[in-house]
């Protein structure tokens, strides 16, 4: 009995395949080049601030716990394996950013900003331990913007100062260009530039790069309800919608 079901469910895949049921991942194409849409997760409520340690292929990113709008955890996966775990040791992990020479992670919390180890997939606590932190970000020295104020500072070393070259959206004296003006209930959910240095936003309906030459956002691909964009070191697209993340690799013909 036992080697007849074992022939049913055999002959039922190879003639589903045969019929042409056998479900197709999806291919997307951009610029036109194809590329196969690979589910990394699924099940998870706004997978948000994505950001990739290209060191060791690993995508760091927060999701709400299923039972709480207020709650996130920060999490991680193995882009090779696919092996998913939430990192330990922080609660109300809400944002993270990559040092990538050193390949050190940073995830900013409610209660200040962690520095994250491998060896015991654990986090410390690094700086601003009164901060509730709105953003980090990592280029060259750690930036960050607390809540409510969204007010910007640098960490050296542990040590947060005022960053004094920003006033109200201008640098230097420089003026700010508007790309895109938002209608209400709109949203810009994340902000990401590619291995060669092109911004890219994540907006609800899909992936934008930015058009310097026109000042403008020009849509790269469609997504239902997108939360977050990430580039590995091959510049191949991580991102998120409501409830999953997704890898774009390219495809083989």
């Amino acid at each position: 009995m036992r080697l007849l079901l074992v022939l049913s469910c055999v002959i039922a895949i190879h003639s589903a395949a045969l019929n042409g049921t056998e479900e197709k991942p999806e291919v997307i194409t951009i610029n036109g080049a194809h590329y196969v849409k690979e589910v990394l997760k699924t099940g998870i409520e706004r997978p948000y601030s994505l950001a990739i340690d290209a060191a060791t292929d690993t995508l760091f990113f927060s999701y709400t716990l299923s039972d709480s709008e207020e709650v996130l955890r920060s999490a991680k996966i193995d882009l090779e394996s696919g092996q998913f775990s939430d990192i330990e040791g922080l609660q109300y992990g809400f944002t993270q950013t990559v040092d990538q020479e050193h390949h050190v992670p940073y995830i900013g919390t409610s209660k200040g900003i962690y520095k994250y180890d491998y060896g015991n997939n654990n986090a410390t606590l690094y700086a601003a331990p009164e901060a509730d932190i709105w953003e980090v970000y990592y280029n060259g020295v750690l930036f960050y913007s607390d809540f409510p104020s969204r007010d910007l500072y640098t960490v050296r070393d542990g040590v947060s100062a005022r960053f004094s070259e920003l006033n109200e959206t201008r640098r230097g004296g420089g003026c700010a260009v508007l790309y895109k003006s938002l209608d209400l209930g709109e949203e810009i959910r994340a902000i990401a530039a590619d291995a060669e240095g092109r911004v890219h936003v994540c907006c609800e309906d899909g992936i934008y790069k930015v058009d310097k030459a026109r000042a403008a956002l020009e849509r790269v691909f469609f997504v239902d309800d997108a939360y977050g964009l990430a580039f590995d070191r091959r510049n191949w697209i991580v991102y998120a919608d409501a409830k999953s993340l997704a890898y774009l690799k390219p495809k083989q013909l």
